[in-house]
């Protein structure tokens, strides 16, 4: 199969290619593969297997990057996952006629 970089001599143009998931780090493995000039390729996954085939073939993976800003999009989701307890504000139960119940 030709590659993508055949007869590609000099980068005229600078592309970044962001890949997300799954399906996007696949896109980013075959772009490596070709050796394009003027790529940089970025991922954006949660998946440690995925990362670590991305490392290598020889993509720069930052761990961490915009953690704080990631968390707090969602607090619910994140507070399960780390702590594997639901994120409950306040649980009580009522009656029947509207009582609370203690």
């Amino acid at each position: 199969m030709e590659t993508l970089a055949a007869g590609i001599t000099k980068a005229v143009v600078r592309i970044k290619v962001v890949g997300v998931g799954g399906g996007g780090n696949s896109v980013l493995l075959r772009l490596s593969e070709d050796k394009i000039p003027g790529i940089e390729l970025i991922a954006v996954n949660t998946d440690a297997k995925q990362l670590a085939l991305l490392q290598e073939a020889g993509i720069e993976v930052v761990h961490g990057f915009l953690k704080e800003e990631c968390d707090a999009l969602n607090p619910i989701f994140f507070h399960y996952i780390t702590t594997g307890t639901p994120y409950v504000i306040m649980k009580i139960a009522m009656t029947a006629d509207g009582k609370t119940a203690t």
